[in-house]
């Protein structure tokens, strides 16, 4: 086959990967060793919130459930077929006895060569030489644009408004190694699918149909939107490869349709599930992913997108660009700003796209003599490979800066000792008594407190999360006037009635909230005093009960 990859080719995969595996572990590992008797560490240096969110889901997979409810809101729910990734991971630590953390970060390392690997099949379709696939590998692995500039300027540093890869995991390989399991596990079946569809509609192989099909619905179990994504650019490029007659479009058309086939129903629950249940409905609604700024997308490309541009535009009688190349990376940005929610969603695999682009771009400036595609091409001479020597490291270096950003702001992360990164040793304590709750009760308590809890104890939060609490801002409001000093007892007990509430966590957060003071209030019992936290349980109607201490 054309696309055949050595042993010396997937020696080197296993060599990047491997470097990548231990960069992404290192300052985890240094957190976890990280000497400090009144802090714990809670698993995660970036994107703590949703992973704390991912734990809850791993909890309930852990507990037998198949299916997730978003246990950030109290509301009543349906659970939906969706997180399966964390429900078998939490069915993983629950059979093996490993905690659910462990078990999370070794599933995130070894997704790392199967996204890796994924990726060099892909590359190795677009083009037949070995240099370019590995200068494609490193570019993908380890490179970004300017947003190590961006922060050393001082310029603004909250999401949304700072280059994409520094924030945004489908703009950053290195930044999705350092984040979740499912953001590289995903990647590595987008790779498959884009390739098995290829391959099908070139040759009608059905080995190449099953390939795309059964990887089309992997990733569509794990996001729902990334085949209507990706889908626009196959779906163009199957119209181009159609051009020829009635018969080869019809027949390019079906293709595709078949591969997609596998997908299509649990695509139709998806839709349907989101449209029908209100808890899920609203998640969506406040979780819209808009497109950010068109410059800190191009800032955060830098040098990648520029050798990219080149690489498309040189010119190479035997380095010729694919089709479907020159398709997706016409197509793509004016999707970005499409007036649709889940804008930024487009964005999907890009990075691959630039990647593979770029290192065609990188290797005829540094190496080949770029001329026109008629003219035979004549190999570098002595002066363009000490040119090509010169600028190639320094390209690279200049690119990774970025990624090397990223891996010492995560190492500073672990050794602050900050929150919400690590957690107060008392904090931890009170999950206990929290986990042999076996009822699943509703807690109440400050934002960053209700995010940590569904994370270690089977129960839900009425403020935990900003996208996953139904009616978030409403919610906050709630807490902070349920603290409030001054707030009627009346108010407060309709509060409590009204969500189904369960326990009110008083802990330093909630005491900086106001000044309320639930000792004595008739409608709660005091259940857990240890240190800085006060466990209370909602009583309607007076019922003893033994304080823990």
């Amino acid at each position: 086959m054309a696309d055949r990859v050595t042993h010396a080719e997937t020696r080197y995969v296993w060599l990047v990967a491997g470097a990548v595996m231990l960069l992404a572990a290192a300052p985890f590992v240094l957190a976890a060793l990280w000497p400090s008797p009144a802090l714990q560490f809670c698993g995660f240096l970036i994107g703590v919130e949703d992973g704390n969110s991912y734990l809850a889901k791993m909890l309930q997979g852990a507990q037998g459930q198949w299916t997730v409810q978003l246990v950030y809101s109290t509301e009543a729910q349906c659970g939906g077929f969706f997180f399966l990734v964390y429900v078998l991971l939490g069915k993983v630590a629950r059979l093996s006895g490993v905690s659910q953390v462990v078990i999370l970060h070794v599933a995130r390392l070894l997704a790392i060569p199967w996204a890796l690997y994924s990726f060099y099949r892909l590359a190795a379709f677009f083009t037949p030489r070995p240099a370019v696939r590995r200068l494609a590998l490193v570019l993908f692995a380890f490179t970004g644009g300017f947003g190590w500039l961006w922060v050393m300027f001082g310029l603004p540093a909250q999401l949304g408004d700072m280059p994409v890869d520094l924030w945004v995991p489908d703009a950053s390989f290195f930044l999705s190694a350092l984040t979740f399991p499912h953001l590289l596990l995903k990647q590595g079946l987008l790779f498959w699918f884009i390739l098995g569809t290829l391959r099908f509609l070139a040759g009608g192989r059905l080995v190449d149909a099953l390939l795309a099909a059964f990887a089309g619905l992997g990733c569509s179990l794990i996001h729902p939107y990334t085949l209507p994504i990706i889908g626009v650019p196959l779906g163009v490029y199957a119209l181009w490869q159609g051009r020829h007659g009635w018969k080869a479009l019809c027949t390019s058309c079906a293709r595709l349709m078949l591969v997609t086939l596998l997908s299509v129903p649990y695509l139709l629950y998806a839709g349907w599930f989101f449209r029908t249940n209100p808890v899920f409905a609203e998640w969506q609604r406040q979780s819209p992913v808009p497109s950010p700024a068109l410059h800190l997308y191009l800032i955060g490309f830098g040098i990648p997108l520029v050798l990219a541009i080149l690489g498309l535009v040189l010119r190479d009688a035997q380095l010729r660009v694919h089709p479907f190349l020159w398709i997706w990376a016409i197509a793509l940005p004016p999707l970005l700003y499409l007036p649709v929610p889940g804008q930024r969603r487009f964005l999907d695999g890009y990075q691959a796209l630039i990647a593979l682009l770029a290192a065609r771009g990188l290797y005829l400036l540094c190496y080949r003599a770029v001329q026109p595609a008629a003219l035979p091409t004549r190999p570098a001479g002595p002066a363009q490979a000490r040119h090509g020597a010169l600028c190639l490291p320094v390209l690279l270096a200049v690119a990774a800066l970025s990624s090397l950003f990223l891996l010492v702001g995560a190492t500073f992360t672990a050794t602050g000792q900050a929150e919400p990164v690590y957690r107060p040793a008392w904090e931890m304590a009170a999950l206990g008594f929290l986990v042999e709750d076996s009822t699943h009760p509703a807690v109440l308590s400050a934002y960053a407190t209700g995010n940590l809890l569904p994370a270690y104890a089977s129960l839900r939060t009425f403020l935990g999360h900003g996208a996953e609490t139904v009616d978030f801002s409403t919610k906050e409001q709630a807490v902070h006037d349920f603290f409030t000093q001054d707030t009627p007892d009346r108010w407060r007990r309709d509060l409590l009635a009204r969500y189904g509430i369960d326990y009110v966590y008083h802990g330093p957060r909630e005491k900086a909230l106001g000044h309320f003071d639930p000792r004595g209030v008739p409608y709660l019992e005091l259940v857990y005093d240890r240190e800085d936290v006060q466990l209370y349980r909602v009583m309607l109607g007076p019922i003893p009960g033994n304080i823990v201490k």
